[in-house]
Parts: C-alpha cells; structure tokens; sequence
C-alpha cells in the first residue's frame, strides 16, 4: 500500500494470559511493570529491550549479553555476544522478523585515541549470539556513551535510528544509507510548544526548543513511537510526512529504549526500558492499532480468480487459482489450488516460505500494511507428491482488475507457469 498512518482495525499479535485488564492507551496493563534479573541476580542500568513473539530479550549497560525474561520477569538465560572472538556490547536492540534475529547498536572506540567515535549496528542470531557488523556510521552522538534508538520497520525491511540525545531520527536500509531525509524530531516536538523544555538536545546549535530522541519503536501500522531523553515522554510520529501525532504517554525514570510488545488480553502494548537501576520493562496500553508487533504476523492474503490464456502462460492456457495463504509461514491454515488445461490440478501441501511485502501498490480497504505476497511451497501436482511452486499475488485495490498473479509450478522434469492480471475474481490483503 502507499505508506500511510492508519488505524488497523483488528488485533494482531501473542495473546498472552493474564488478569482482567481494565486500562487506557498510555497506562499500565498487568503486570504494569518489571524488574528483570541482571548479572549478580539483581537488576541492572537498563538499556535495550525486544520482543520476539514469546520471549522478552534485554540489555544491561556495558555487557556483552542479551539476556531474557518473559512477563513474570523470570531468568531465561542469556546468550553470550561476539563477532569472531570480540566480544560485542550492544545497547539499544529490536527484532527483526524478517531475519529472525536480533538488531543492535554499540558505540565504539576505532581510532584509539580514546572515547567513543562510531555507532555500529550489529545484527545478532538469537541462539548462538553470532553478531554481525551490518554497517556503522559517524553521526553526532556516536561519541557519546550508550546507544539508545533503533527499530526494525518490517513492512519496509529497513531501520530507524538515532544515536543518544539526538534531535535527528533517521530512516535507514541495511546498509546504513538513508532511505529519506531525517526527521528532525526537536522541530517536531517543539510547535505550538515545546513538549520538553526541561532538556535540548546535545549540541544544541539552532533556536528550536524541542525534545531529543532516546528509544524509538514501530508497528506494521507504520506509527513511530519515540522516546525523549531525560523527559520520559513517548511521543507519537508519522515517520512519513514527517508528522507529530500526538503525546501519548509518559513514564517515571528515563526511558531508553521501546519496542512493540505482546496483546494483553486484546490490548496492544509496548515496551519501554527504563535506564536507572536496577532497569526496570514497562508495559502500557497503545492505542488500538498502532504498535502491532511485527513479532507475531497474522496478516493473510485470500482469494483467487482467472489469469487469462496468453503468452506469458504454459501452453497459451488460461490457469484458475484460489488460495488463503499467511504472512507468517507457521500460522495456519495455507492453502493454494490452482487447476488448468484438461484436468491438471496443483494442490499445495506445505507453505515453506512467505514475505509480504508494502509496495507502491494500494489494498484500499481494509488497511493490511501490506499488498504483495510472495511465497513457496511443496505440494501435489496431479496426484504426486514432490512438486514446488512458487508464487507472487498482489491486491491493487477494488475490483480486482488491477491485481496480478504470477505462478510457477514443477515437478523437476515439466513446468508450468501462469502470469498475468486476473480476468475475474481478486485477491484481497487482510489486516488479520
């Protein structure tokens, strides 16, 4: 779809199950807080936190751990982080369900002068704490002593990042180049009056009075949550326009870093790590919609019709295809038939891969965050088990016309492909 900020009707994420939740966007739902061990047992200076779907991974300052805990704020274990032989020491943290690991950021001394001098970005493996170096970056801040703002945007497959008390939010691909021009989150935050006038941002050069960033978050949504330095204020952006929203909520302590938490009993939450010791995770209630973690996906794709006989088909034959396939490969039920000629029938056994992806396309409604589907699969092809197919389907909005499918199927010995805009029928993205 065009890049857009709207509410997604429908809730999508881990139901996890706990009290009778009676709250508002911006406060606590149970357990309202926690206090996740640290290294002698305690708590610890709280930096990084993330959510894969089922376990919360943390970072206390100055060590080369990601450890992790779930909402009873028990002992989970840790993972021990290096590149090769280094030991890394990542800060700021968010999952990537795309690769299924784990983004970091450290700032680092290469220059041996002394103090810090460049921010770099480390994405981790969740089981055996292998980090590698995906880019770094010189920016005002890396000099400083934490690195506190990073987010992975999954509908996009790129990043936003801003190193401590910073006015600038960057959006990034993974390779550390900008995407778009930065936003300049002090100038957002300062009309029609300043939202943290206690602090400016570090240094502070121009006449703008506004906030400086310190933990960002982002939702399938597309809503960008930030955090202020020293402020404790979680501020709303349209990271597109760029736009403030709104002041959505504000926490004791110092907040340093946020991500996009677990559906408590229907309520969408999100994360925020507060820096004094001993480093406590707050969970708040978001307003509907706006911070679907991407760590539990259940966004489908439906539908089916006619692609045209043509060229671009085995045969010059018209195929026919219906299909409810999800986002997430282990979400259930997937199904794909699709049937051609005097009575070939390829029927889908096994969903092996799925990426939905937010093109220049637009679903219309209802907002789904994406309007592309690609994917893979094993299945039966008249009869016999052993066939792959691969697939691309696209939702251009209504009637149908527009939308497009592409499907490849063999058996390793024949195959048959079928391309083109559907004649009838239509493939409609779902939010749920």
């Amino acid at each position: 779809m065009k890049k857009t900020i709207a509410i997604i009707s429908g809730l999508i994420g881990l139901v996890l199950t706990v009290g009778v939740v009676m709250a508002a966007p911006g406060d606590p739902v149970p357990p309202g807080s926690i206090t996740p061990p640290g290294p002698a047992g305690a708590g610890c200076g709280g930096i990084g936190v993330a959510f894969d779907g089922t376990t919360i991974w943390y970072t206390c300052a100055d060590e080369a751990k990601i450890r992790k805990t779930d909402l009873a704020a028990a002992d989970l274990g840790f993972i021990d982080t290096a590149e090769g032989v280094t030991p890394v020491s990542v800060d700021a943290i968010a999952w990537d369900p795309n690769e299924g690991k784990i983004w970091g950021g450290e700032l680092i001394d290469t220059d041996g002068v002394g103090g810090n001098d460049t921010c770099r970005i480390y994405s981790i493996d969740p089981v055996s704490g292998a980090a590698t170096t995906r880019f770094s970056r010189t920016d005002t801040g890396c000099t400083f002593n934490y690195f506190d703002g990073l987010t992975v945007d999954s509908v996009t497959d790129t990043l936003y990042y801003s190193p401590d008390v910073q006015k600038l939010i960057r959006h990034l691909d993974k390779l550390g180049a900008e995407v778009s021009p930065a936003i300049d989150f002090e100038t957002l935050t300062s009309v029609p009056a300043d939202k943290c006038p206690g602090t400016e941002p570090f240094p502070d050069t121009d006449p703008v009075a506004g906030c400086n960033n310190s933990g960002l978050a982002i939702g399938l949504d597309g809503t960008l949550f930030a955090g202020t330095d020293g402020e404790g204020k979680i501020i709303l952006v349209d990271p597109v326009v760029p736009a403030f929203l709104s002041e959505f909520t504000a926490v004791s302590g110092r907040d340093e870093d946020l991500e996009c938490g677990p559906v408590i009993e229907g309520k969408e939450t999100i994360l925020s790590r507060d820096f004094f010791f001993p480093g406590r995770i707050d969970v708040l209630e978001v307003p509907e919609g706006t911070c679907v973690s991407p760590a539990v996906d259940t966004r489908r794709m439906t539908g089916g019709g006619t692609i045209p006989a043509g060229a671009a088909n085995s045969g010059d034959l018209e195929g026919k295809h219906g299909f409810e396939l999800h986002c997430d490969a282990a979400e259930l039920p997937n199904r794909l038939e699709v049937n051609w000629g005097k009575g070939n029938k390829f029927h889908l056994e096994s969903l092996t891969s799925a990426i939905c992806l937010d093109t220049a396309l637009d679903e219309e409604q209802p907002v789904a965050g994406f309007d592309t589907y690609k994917g893979t699969g094993t299945g039966r092809l008249n009869g016999l088990s052993g066939a792959t197919a691969e697939w691309k389907f696209t939702d251009d909005g209504e009637p149908g016309v527009d939308d497009h499918a592409f499907i490849k199927i063999t058996d390793g010995v024949n195959t048959y492909t079928f391309s083109g805009n559907l004649k009838n029928g239509n493939q409609q993205a779902h939010p749920q």
